[in-house]
């Protein structure tokens, strides 16, 4: 049981959650999402939609704290929230959520009609720790109608790091999108081998400093073609300067 001051403090926070000055509302959402308050669940539920962005994050915290199946859909509706900390909140509930239930919710995500819901629904399922892998088929999401949809099902190539993907990450190493690219190159790096090479030596050549640095790495982390990524340490990307550095030292290494 709550002693008498607990009680006090519980009921109080209860009444700040409607407080007209949504710092104070949020405040009292934050801490009873730490203390986990299962009690305080309806009246979270009831401000879920609150017109300020401090309040649902925390409102969408408090939820994921205290792991009611039932909530699920409310604090899924933070994926597709205007504000990117309510997105971040949102995912992050969802990845620590406890059971499977989290989990077939997340793969229904997979079909919403908002395409923002289903590239973060991808980018929260890598994230939890025993995520369905084998039911969520990426390479329809590979071919989706939204940018920042196949974005995501490409990183989620190398997050997973099934090999098996790797024909599938390669598609986009020439696509127009720089962050496809990027996303593609970095890929290569933990799905590819030495047939990915010449891929990663044309991108070194890439007009985006974003997508020299990424082929860059996944050259080292392959080990292969060091000689060609050691001639770049006059690149205008410092990124791209440090790896042909780390590659010099590597090639030093094993002449010794």
């Amino acid at each position: 049981m709550k002693d008498e001051s607990s009680l006090i403090s519980y009921q109080t926070l209860i009444k700040q959650l409607k407080h007209d000055d949504p710092y104070i509302a949020g405040c009292a959402a934050f801490s009873l999402g730490q203390y986990v308050h299962f009690d305080a669940a309806p009246v979270l539920r009831e401000i879920a939609q609150n017109e300020s962005s401090w309040v649902r994050g925390w409102v969408i915290f408090a939820l994921g704290r205290i792991q009611d199946p039932q909530d699920l859909p409310i604090i899924s509706t933070g994926l597709g929230d205007i504000d990117p900390w309510v997105r971040e909140k949102s995912s992050e509930a969802l990845a620590n959520f406890q059971g499977t239930a989290a989990n077939d919710f997340l793969l229904n995500l997979l079909k919403h009609k908002d395409s923002q819901i289903r590239a973060w629904s991808i980018y929260t399922i890598t994230k939890r720790p025993s995520p369905d892998l084998q039911s969520m088929d990426l390479i329809p999401m590979l071919e989706d109608e939204s940018r920042s949809v196949r974005i995501s099902a490409v990183r989620a190539l190398y997050k997973l790091g099934d090999k098996d993907h790797l024909e599938q990450a390669r598609m986009f190493i020439n696509d127009p999108d720089i962050h496809l690219r990027g996303a593609a190159n970095y890929a290569l790096g933990i799905l590819g081998n030495s047939s990915t090479v010449p891929d990663l030596l044309r991108s070194l050549r890439d007009p985006s400093a974003w997508v020299r640095r990424n082929a860059a790495w996944s050259i080292m982390q392959l080990g292969e073609s060091l000689d060609v990524l050691s001639c770049l340490d006059e690149d205008p990307d410092t990124g791209v300067r440090t790896f042909a550095r780390y590659a010099k030292k590597i090639i030093a290494r094993r002449s010794d």
